[in-house]
């Protein structure tokens, strides 16, 4: 019984200590990230993709209802060709989706860093793009007088022998929460009219 007691106490123990070192460490990771998060602007590090998953996990929580608009014309033409608003609540994989545009926007690698200068201003960040071939051609934080960001803009520009596309994509906060995100472009296929588009999500108060 004794052998069985001790057995069964040194297990907790052990138990106990990765539970602690596990504890630690996910502490360490959240301290960094936030840290991270904290310092970017001073830095100049950011991470679109990691401040989309910090958002989306945030936004899943509070499963906000979303005004979501979309239009869709060609140039000049006299109406949409179409246009759709729906008010909506996104589940953790619809925001995924839904936010996946900025996700894709990330410059934070270090071989893709390097391709960029950054110009720091009293309440902003710029990085532009050093190769006209980059996809990414200028990201834009502005930071809110409280703290936090304001706005972030991102503008995007993809062209090759089959189709041309340009993008302005941003988010809006207020008091560091979303309140709205918007994308407008344009693109063109290889013997197709040009497409312009506009899409809008406004997240609505409870």
């Amino acid at each position: 019984m004794s052998f069985n007691l001790t057995h069964f106490a040194l297990r907790s123990v052990k138990c106990l200590s990765f539970l602690l070192l596990l504890g630690a460490c996910q502490m360490q990771e959240s301290v960094e990230k936030t840290q991270l998060a904290g310092s970017s602007f001073e830095t100049g590090v950011f991470s679109s993709s990691f401040f989309t998953d910090s958002l989306q996990n945030i936004l899943s929580q509070q499963t906000p209802k979303v005004e979501k608009r979309i239009l869709q014309f060609h140039q000049n033409a006299a109406a949409p060709i179409k246009e759709e608003q729906k008010i909506l609540t996104f589940s953790d994989k619809d925001w995924q989706k839904e936010l996946l545009f900025f996700k894709e926007t990330d410059i934070s690698a270090p071989q893709r860093r390097d391709k960029y200068s950054i110009a720091h201003f009293n309440d902003s960040l710029v990085y532009l793009a050093k190769d006209e071939k980059l996809a990414i051609r200028r990201l834009c934080l502005q930071r809110a007088k409280a703290g936090g960001w304001k706005k972030i803009t991102v503008e995007k520009r993809e062209q090759n022998s089959l189709y041309a596309i340009e993008q302005t994509l941003s988010l809006e906060f207020e008091e560091q929460q979303l309140k709205r995100y918007h994308i407008i472009g344009k693109e063109n296929a290889l013997g197709n009219e040009t497409l312009f588009y506009e899409i809008q999500g406004q997240i609505l108060k409870p």
